[in-house]
C-alpha cells in the first residue's frame, strides 16, 4: 500500500528508492544534514497536497526525505559530470564545497582512543576474564590488527569504567 504511494509521489521505482536510501546512508554527516534541511522544506511545500489525498504524516515525511535525497543525488551527478567551462561561478562553488566535504569526511583522522571505543566490548569481556591490559593490547594487535599500548587502554578503562561505576553508585543511593 505504502509502496504505491511512495513510488507515485516520487516517480521512481521501489528499487530506486532503496538505492537513494543507500546513497543517503553513505554520505558524510554534513551532507546528510543538508539533505534533512531540504527534506523539511519539501515536506512543508507538499504538506497541503498530501493532506488533500489523506496521506499520513509519517508517509509524507518519508516521501519528502526520498525527494530531498533524489534532488541532492541529481544535483551531485549534474555538477560532477559537467565540464568546468559549462558551470557558472555558483555551480563551481557548489562542486568545490561538495568535494571538500566528502574528502574531509572520508579522510577524517580518528585518534586511537576513538578507535578503541569500537573494541570496547572485547576489552570489557577480557577484563571480566581477569586479563591484563598488556594481554588485551596484544590480543587487539593480533586478532583485530589494531595496535594500541596497554597504558592507553588502562587510561581509557579508568576514564570510562570508573565513570560508569560512579554513576551506578549514585543512582543506587538515590542521587541524580
Amino acid at each position: 500500500m505504502y509502496v504505491n504511494i511512495v513510488t507515485q509521489w516520487c516517480k521512481i521505482s521501489s528499487d530506486d528508492v532503496q538505492k537513494l536510501l543507500k546513497y543517503f546512508a553513505k554520505q558524510p554527516l554534513e551532507i546528510q544534514i543538508q539533505i534533512l534541511k531540504s527534506h523539511r522544506e519539501v515536506l512543508f511545500r507538499g504538506k497541503d497536497q498530501m493532506k488533500q489525498q489523506s496521506i499520513a504524516i509519517e508517509v509524507a515525511s518519508y516521501i519528502a526525505l526520498i525527494l530531498a535525497v533524489k534532488y541532492h543525488y541529481a544535483l551531485e551527478r549534474k555538477l560532477t559530470s559537467a565540464k568546468f567551462e559549462e558551470l557558472s561561478i555558483d555551480e563551481l562553488k557548489n562542486v568545490t564545497m561538495l568535494k571538500i566535504k566528502k574528502h574531509d569526511a572520508k579522510y577524517a583522522t580518528k585518534t586511537k582512543r576513538d578507535k578503541l571505543i569500537h573494541y570496547w566490548s572485547v576489552v570489557k569481556q577480557l577484563k571480566k576474564e581477569n586479563r591484563s591490559f598488556r594481554y588485551i593490547a596484544l590480543y587487539l594487535r593480533n586478532e583485530h590488527s589494531f595496535s594500541i599500548s596497554h597504558s592507553e587502554i588502562h587510561k581509557a578503562w579508568n576514564k570510562i569504567e570508573d565513570y560508569e561505576y560512579i554513576q551506578t553508585k549514585e543512582n543506587k543511593n538515590g542521587k541524580l
